[in-house]
């Protein structure tokens, strides 16, 4: 007999469906049917209801089975595809991750059906393939020996419509297999050498060693010019990258390395590498450059007096690139120069003499240039004054022969010469120690006397000069380009002037003297830029004499002090207060 339910062959007069479990009709007698009870044709019994409805139940359980189980998605452990490797070279090596698509896509074609070049897969796979990520949790600086994890992260949503789901967190593998790094000092086979004279020597190096990882071009060095004794350079590894020397199996042990300039032969650098018979022998030149120069160049009515030593200047320079000597050494000497006429004050002068690029040469030295004398000055004051080379003023000579080179050159100065380093300008009448005051009163007076005793007739008499007082004028605006113009002390004596045959009645005149540029320097010293003559111009009253000076002490006042104010502050003494304050 055939089962109604799903065809398949069965035996004559079963209950149920050995295939599917349905139930069978019966061809046997009908119970209730009048027939006696007892065992069927042949001796069975019928199953009792109980066993027919128990196994009702177990057949509709498996068919739940069998459903449920076609239709619960398809599991894929993705630790099973993710391949993680290693490359470079021990305690430098570098790890890499990625998914293995073409065993996970055989994979993922059974799961689904069919093959990998369907329809169906080729739109599946793709889909599939990008739901799965994965990353490393170190992939560079490896040694042999430490573990890398990948780290696997997908996306089950997208799986959904291919009953595919994914599994699986993390692989764990053990780095090996690396191969050790060559290490490399690349300035053993470096060769260095200094040539050239100090300081402008050169450095130059050569590469002989066996490294074919290293050339000449691999390096680069901080200064290779301009080099003196005792100076450090550093050459470098050029544009040294770590990480590419050691993809290619190469470590170095130092990258970069200092070299000490020695050797070489120069220039004079110091003032103490100059020998006592040199200077000896500059000195000497010296003095007969600055005699010969004002023998030649002042006027018959200028002399030059006695001069001696001052000091002198060594200077080398910070960087030959902007320098013009290799060393400059001044032999500086100071005298007084004066006029017969008086058409200047008499004043100091200080003649810097010049040499230059001084070189030792077999026990003795040579030097570029013939000597000369640095600086001019005008001592007379005005465009058409007179001037001489040197300077009338050593302040001036520090700030133009030191501090405005100080950018190009080093400078030693020395023998009393440094003084003028520092100085601190006069700004009030306290700031005069007791000693330079008495200086300046005597100076004064002096000046004040030869004029009286050359401008003055026979019978005309100046009574004792006596000290009046002083004017201090102090620049507002304070400056280095003209010392001079600092601030000025005007020292002012009074006398009595008669004329022994009364061409005039006895008259007090003020005599006023004054001093530029005022300073004192360290050790308690004090100097004066410039000083001048007497002051002032006025005649006697109904007469036809004058004088240098003034017979009105408000005049002095208005004069000296009053016109000078836009652009000085002024101090007045107690002696001179009853004109003006």
């Amino acid at each position: 007999m055939k089962c109604p339910n799903c065809g398949a062959e069965l035996d004559e007069n079963v209950r149920f469906c050995t295939k599917c479990g349905a139930p069978q009709e019966s061809t046997g007698p009908v119970p209730g049917s009048g027939r006696a009870e007892g065992p069927a044709a042949g001796g069975r019994k019928p199953l009792p209801m109980r066993l027919i409805i128990g196994g009702c139940a177990a057949a509709a359980a498996v068919i739940i089975l069998v459903i449920v189980l076609l239709t619960q998605p398809k599991k894929i452990n993705l630790e099973d595809y993710v391949v993680v490797e290693f490359g470079g070279y021990n305690t430098a090596g570098t790890a890499s991750v990625y998914v293995n698509t073409a065993e996970l896509s055989e994979k993922l074609a059974e799961s689904i059906g069919g093959n990998a070049n369907s329809l169906e897969m080729v739109t599946a796979l793709p889909t599939c393939l990008s739901a799965v990520e994965v990353s490393l949790d170190r992939d560079s600086g490896l040694s042999n020996g430490d573990s890398v994890t990948a780290e696997i992260t997908y996306d089950n949503e997208l799986l959904k419509q291919y009953k595919i789901r994914y599994t699986g967190e993390s692989v764990t593998k053990t780095v090996e297999g690396l191969e050790e790094l060559t290490e490399i000092d690349p300035f053993e086979g470096l060769e260095v050498s200094f040539t050239g004279l100090s300081p402008d020597g050169q450095l130059v190096y050569e590469y002989t060693g066996d490294d074919t990882y290293v050339s000449e071009s691999s390096f680069t060095c901080d200064q290779s010019s301009g080099l003196r004794n005792g100076d450090v350079v550093t050459i470098s590894i050029r544009n040294y990258d770590e990480a590419a020397a050691e993809s290619s199996g190469y470590r170095f042990t130092q990258t970069s390395r200092q070299y000490t300039v020695e050797g070489l032969d120069g220039y004079v650098e110091t003032y103490s590498g100059l020998t006592e018979e040199f200077l000896s022998f500059a000195k000497q030149e010296s003095q007969d450059i600055i005699n010969a120069y004002a023998a030649q160049d002042y006027s018959d009515e200028c002399t030059l007096g006695a001069i001696e030593y001052a000091g002198y200047i060594f200077q080398t320079p910070k960087d030959m690139s902007s320098a013009d000597h290799y060393n400059i050494l001044y032999v500086i000497y100071r005298g007084t120069v004066s006029h017969s006429e008086n058409d200047f004050p008499a004043t100091n002068v200080y003649f810097p003499v010049r040499f230059n690029d001084i070189l030792p040469s077999g026990g003795d030295f040579t030097y570029e240039d013939e000597p000369e004398i640095e600086g001019s000055s005008n001592l007379s004051g005005g465009v058409w004054g007179y001037y001489t080379s040197g300077y009338a003023n050593p302040l001036t000579a520090y700030e133009n022969l030191v501090t405005a080179s100080a950018d190009v050159y080093e400078a030693q100065v020395g023998d009393g010469f440094e003084k003028y380093e520092s100085y601190t300008p006069i700004a009030s009448l306290a700031d005069i120690a007791e000693g330079n005051r008495q200086t300046l009163e005597n100076r004064a007076r002096d000046i004040i006397s030869a004029y009286i005793a050359e401008e003055y007739s026979d019978s005309s008499h100046a009574s004792e000069l006596t000290l009046a007082g002083y004017y201090l004028l102090v620049a507002k605006s304070q400056g280095l380009d003209d010392f001079a113009a600092n601030n000025r002390l005007i020292v002012v004596y009074s006398a009595t002037v008669t004329n022994d045959e009364n061409r005039f009645a006895p008259t007090t005149v003020y005599y006023p003297v004054q001093f530029e540029g005022l300073a004192n320097l360290p050790g308690d010293e004090f100097i004066y830029t410039a000083e001048g003559e007497v002051e002032g111009n006025f005649s006697f009253e109904n007469s036809s004499y004058f004088s240098r000076g003034y017979s009105d002490g408000a005049k002095m006042f208005s004069d000296l002090v009053t016109a000078s104010r836009t652009d000085y502050t002024y101090e007045v003494s107690d002696g001179l207060k009853a004109f003006g304050e």
